[in-house]
């Protein structure tokens, strides 16, 4: 503990001693000199150390309330005193892979590892079985703790054991969430930024406590007022799944204590407030291409729909954007193999305008050639997708 920053100042016993020998020989005319070695020099000494102990107790119990002025298991006693959560412990980070696999290929939670090119290992929490698409995306979280599990995009490129069918895989975002024990500095920067938790009743500050529910809530759209005159709020997911009916309440079980008295009925429910799952402006492809021959019909197929995916990124898209077919077709146009992509035959042929609560989804996609041959037909199953909720 520094003493530098102290409200009370620690002196030593010399300046103690000092400082009480002044004070009786101002109060006494009956001394005027006092013997080192005499009784009264002694007692003077005595009440000097003793101050000094007092004034060391003083200080102790001061970096105990005030955060500044503590650190280690003081810090925490502060931390308690305020009434914030405990230092934060070591952490797993998490992750989502991209993989590549012929349809049908499975990967098992509980069997399934894959691993960083810095050894990192990470466990698969979900298994995944490769749609027609041939493109799935798998939950991870890390074996290791500590901020070294946060690697790097494009490091996570190996499975084991090897399923049939697999064929590439990859982390299109750095791995978050890992983090060391918190320290002190940053468990003091914690504490002094806590009462910023009353600044309630924006968008921003529900997103906050749903996350505690749900880590994968990627956003939240402000749908306005119902037919039941209740707020209306739209959740989407990073990946893109629903939302199923029990999962909502149990975000409402978690977020119930954060929310004002007006929004809680008696018996603990939520009043006055709707969670929901956003709705999706479905976006159906279909048009022509020419594919250069020393390019793999199926790369170039999976390397247009990722650009695409990441084209309608749902971290970036507002009621009343418009999705351009133009950018769509200059997307499938600059893919790498392919030659030419008639304008004529491509559809979406027209600007797609996203209503209120709503967000643009890939569903169908059929592929041609040229001569109107089918090279890839899929028209029902929407496209995997992972945009991190963290930038």
């Amino acid at each position: 503990m520094s003493t530098n920053n102290l409200l009370t100042q620690i002196q030593t016993k010399d300046q103690l001693k000092a400082l009480a020998t002044e004070i009786f020989l101002n109060h006494t005319d009956k001394v005027t000199k006092i013997d080192p070695t005499s009784v009264l020099n002694g007692f003077l000494y005595t009440e000097a150390k003793m101050g000094q102990k007092a004034l060391k107790e003083v200080a102790l119990n001061e970096s105990r309330i005030f955060p500044e002025l503590s650190s280690g298991d003081y810090l925490d006693n502060s931390a308690d005193i305020f009434g914030v959560p405990d230092r934060l412990s070591a952490a797993s980070s998490s992750s989502f892979v991209k993989i590549i696999a012929n349809e049908g290929t499975e990967y098992l939670s509980g069997v399934n590892k894959f691993v960083a090119t810095s050894g990192i290992e990470f466990d698969l929490l979900e298994s995944v079985t490769i749609d027609v698409n041939g493109i799935g995306y798998g939950k991870l979280r890390s074996v290791q703790t500590g901020l070294s599990s946060n690697v790097d995009a494009g490091t996570i490129t190996t499975v084991t054991p090897l399923p049939t069918g697999h064929i590439a895989c990859t982390n299109e975002f750095k791995a978050i969430g890992g983090r060391d024990v918190e320290s002190d500095r940053s468990f003091k920067l914690r504490i002094k930024s806590h009462p910023n938790l009353v600044a309630q009743q924006t968008l921003d500050y529900l997103l906050e406590i749903i996350r505690e529910a749900d880590s994968n809530i990627l956003r939240l759209f402000n749908l306005g007022i119902n037919s039941e005159g209740k707020i209306e709020i739209a959740l989407v997911r990073e990946n893109g799944t629903t939302i199923t009916s029990t999962e909502i309440q149990n975000i409402y079980n978690n977020i119930v204590s954060y929310l004002a008295l007006s929004d809680i009925g008696r018996d603990g429910n939520v009043l006055g407030l709707t969670l929901s799952n956003i709705d999706w402006k479905y976006i159906n492809f279909n048009f022509r291409v020419d594919i250069d021959s020393s390019f793999e019909v199926e790369t170039v197929r999976r390397n247009i729909q990722i650009a695409i995916s990441n084209y309608l990124d749902f971290r970036y898209w507002n009621d009343g954007d418009k999705v351009e077919w133009d950018d769509l077709l200059g997307i499938v146009k600059n893919v790498d193999g392919v030659n030419y992509v008639p304008d004529e035959s491509f559809s979406p042929s027209t600007d797609v305008t996203l209503g209120v609560g709503e967000l643009p989804r890939v569903r169908g996609f059929l592929m041609k050639n040229l001569e109107g041959a089918t090279l890839f037909n899929n028209d029902s199953d929407t496209l995997a997708v992972f945009y991190q909720n963290i930038d």
